[in-house]
């Protein structure tokens, strides 16, 4: 009977000593990582706060490995995060509502677009434009009918839609008579869409010639095309029927052969062309030259750019660069010099992971993003002094 009694208090003497050994690792481990925090804490240049506290998170990383649902483990890494946000002048959208939750399945949405209360979304996994409006609050969408405004195999006028490639709001003057949204689609089709009247198939030439376009914009009625594969961005003048003319290439010719496109993933309009690239870089160019400009001031790496919006219009927006970084779910603002000036996200990140597409509303002074699985509103917060 001694022998059964005698292993089990080796065991259990083994067992109690392997727990102080590891109660031991783990308090030690907690303490390097607060030592970390109190030490970036009394830091002034951010390379080094980021250094002492990528080195907490990664003490904090191997006291999870020992006991994963310890609460201090979890109130360090939000001490860590307050540091972070100070010294890369993070601003946090407090003001974010849940417009849409479209689900999972076999959606691909790609963009929105607002106007005047009305809110479009493209989505080209359905190959559909999906309409909605703003309640009067401008907190939630009224959805009237579920029927979408254009999908893949519909007739407009002699035109049959083809899969659905972008889309962009046009507003009238400069040669236009009225404000519209306007399609593009795989077969060349360019589908207008003007409130009140509804949907008609209008003229764009030299379809013939495009190889892969991707991404439409518009600057004072100009219609601009993005072709990646063609490297080349073509401007079309409106004309009565639409954009009958041929279109002028935008690039200088004495650089048209050096501009790659390859990796290009958006493009803003405000006087200037930027062009954002799946790399994080920002191309500048004016009446089709190549400007020198650069990012800057950015602590760390744009790890998963998906939108570019330039301000047009409204002195608090006039000359911002707003890029979405989908990884991080954060809406990152510089100026038009290039200059990191601060970036915004909500307080749970997750929320803009997966953005694939940035709106703002100058007026409203309100974000809209849409990501992969949901549609938001957020409003801009005033720039710290």
């Amino acid at each position: 009977m001694l022998i059964p009694l005698i292993v089990a208090l080796l065991v259990a003497a083994f067992y109690w000593q392997q727990g102080r050994a590891r109660s031991a690792e783990l308090r030690e481990l907690l303490d390097n990582a607060q030592t970390q925090i109190q030490s970036a804490a009394g830091l002034n240049d951010p390379l080094s706060v980021h250094a002492a506290l990528d080195q907490a998170s990664a003490f904090l990383d191997q006291a999870a490995v020992l006991e994963p649902n310890h609460p201090e483990i979890e109130q360090l890494r939000r001490q860590i995060q307050q540091e972070l946000d100070k010294i890369d002048q993070v601003q946090p959208l407090y003001l974010v509502f849940t417009l849409k939750d479209f689900g999972v399945g076999d959606r691909d949405l790609s963009r929105v677009i607002v106007n005047g209360g009305n809110v479009f979304v493209l989505d080209r996994g359905r190959d559909q434009v999906e309409f909605y409006r703003l309640n009067e609050m401008g907190d939630s969408l009224v959805e009237e009918g579920q029927e979408p405004l254009l999908r893949k195999g519909q007739t407009v006028g002699a035109a049959t839609v083809g899969e659905l490639i972008d889309m962009v709001w046009v507003p009238a003057g400069e040669g236009r008579k009225a404000s519209a949204l306007l399609v593009l689609d795989a077969n060349g089709n360019l589908l207008q869409w003007v409130e009140n009247l509804g949907l008609t198939a209008i003229t764009i030439s030299a379809t013939d010639t495009w190889r892969s376009p991707q991404k439409l914009g518009t600057y004072f009625g100009r219609l601009y095309l993005m072709d990646t594969a063609g490297n080349t961005l073509l401007r079309y003048t409106p004309t009565e029927n639409g954009y009958a003319n041929p279109p002028e290439p935008y690039f200088a010719p004495e650089i048209a052969g050096n501009v790659d496109l390859s990796k290009a993933i958006d493009f803003a309009i405000n006087g200037d062309i930027w062009i954002l690239f799946a790399d994080g870089r920002v191309i500048r160019f004016f009446q089709g030259k190549p400007q020198p400009f650069q990012l800057t001031g950015l602590s760390g790496q744009l790890r998963a750019p998906a939108a570019l919006v330039a301000g047009l219009s409204d002195s608090a927006f006039l000359d911002r660069l707003f890029v979405g970084d989908a990884a991080a779910g954060r809406i990152i603002e510089f100026d038009k010099s290039g200059a990191f000036l601060r970036q915004m996200r909500p307080s749970e990140p997750a929320m803009f992971q997966e953005m694939r597409s940035l709106f703002l509303d100058e007026g409203e002074k309100a974000f809209y993003v849409l990501t992969a699985t949901g549609l938001y509103k957020a409003q801009v917060p005033p720039s710290p002094s």
